[in-house]
């Protein structure tokens, strides 16, 4: 079924808490109880929704308040991360309640784990996320078998830019965040602003800013301090554990990112990739350099 936005407002506040009850979700949506069973009787009968026991309501009034929590059984979420490394599938149930990855080497291995995937079937969705363009023709360019695997999918597919895609989990996670730029820093320089609850446009690279003759990414990135066989985090350790490479690249990075904070007018600035690695170390280091940019630590929730 085709969720409305209520609808995807409860399966978001469901995957984050559990089971909550009718009056719960209704206070917390500030959604009107007759809204509420609106949304939540289709997806009921679907069994997306379960009703898993009861707990006190009212000790006064004698009643007993549903509980409800997302179905695990309902169907898989899968994701696909491609890398300079690798291609990373993730599977969780529909609940967030379990998850297994797996790894290929090659677009041959990552066609057959698909293959596969479709074979088992009760897959929902499927997301695969790429590094700078991400599209179909990009996709049929550069894994031409992996995209002709996709054709006649029995469940619909997205293909998203790695970082703005890492954008939209960090919302989900933190709604209270409207307006942000989120920066991952690692074998390259990707960024997206996030305004008013929503992406400002498919990526907004400060990597491709130039500053001083060249861009940010080709002066700081891991391929170009390590090479471009630097991996994410044997990279982001072998610049932790030098501190003029560390230097370098605080004082870059809080450059660029003090100029977006002062352009944009961000309500909080999210560096992910290498301060995952070490981040209080990293933080400290970053903090000498732009002490009045509001800032906060993605997790890494791509999977690997």
């Amino acid at each position: 079924m085709k969720y409305t936005e209520t609808q995807k407002r409860i399966v978001r506040l469901l995957f984050l808490k559990g089971r909550l009850s009718r009056k719960e979700l209704s206070e917390a949506l500030s959604l009107s109880k007759a809204a509420l069973s609106l949304a939540t009787k289709p997806m009921l009968e679907e069994k997306a929704l379960l009703s898993s026991g009861s707990k006190e309501g009212d000790k006064k009034a004698g009643r007993k308040e549903e509980m409800l929590r997302l179905n695990p059984e309902y169907g898989l979420l899968l994701g696909l991360d491609i890398t300079r490394h690798g291609f990373y599938f993730s599977w969780v149930d529909f609940s967030g309640e379990k998850q297994k990855n797996e790894t290929a080497k090659n677009e041959k291995e990552a066609t057959h784990i698909l293959k596969n995937a479709v074979k088992e079937g009760n897959v929902l969705a499927f997301s695969i996320l790429m590094r700078g363009q991400a599209d179909q023709e990009e996709l049929n360019r550069r894994y031409p078998a992996l995209a002709k695997a996709l054709e006649g999918l029995p469940f619909p597919y997205i293909i998203e830019n790695n970082v703005s895609a890492l954008t939209r989990i960090y919302s989900f996670h933190h709604p209270e965040n409207k307006n942000f730029l989120l920066v991952k820093y690692g074998p390259g320089l990707g960024s997206s602003v996030y305004v008013n609850g929503d992406l400002l446009g498919p990526s907004s690279e400060l990597g491709h800013a130039f500053v001083d003759g060249s861009t940010f990414e080709d002066q700081i990135s891991f391929s170009t301090l390590l090479g471009e066989e630097a991996a994410e985090k044997e990279g982001a350790e072998k610049i932790l554990a030098s501190p003029s490479l560390l230097e370098e690249v605080t004082k870059k990075l809080a450059i660029g990112l003090y100029n977006a904070s002062i352009i944009l007018g961000l309500e909080v600035i999210v560096v992910s990739g290498l301060s995952r690695i070490d981040n209080k170390k990293f933080k400290e280091q970053f903090h000498t350099k732009a002490k009045m940019i509001p800032f906060a630590a993605a997790e890494e929730y791509l999977g690997h």
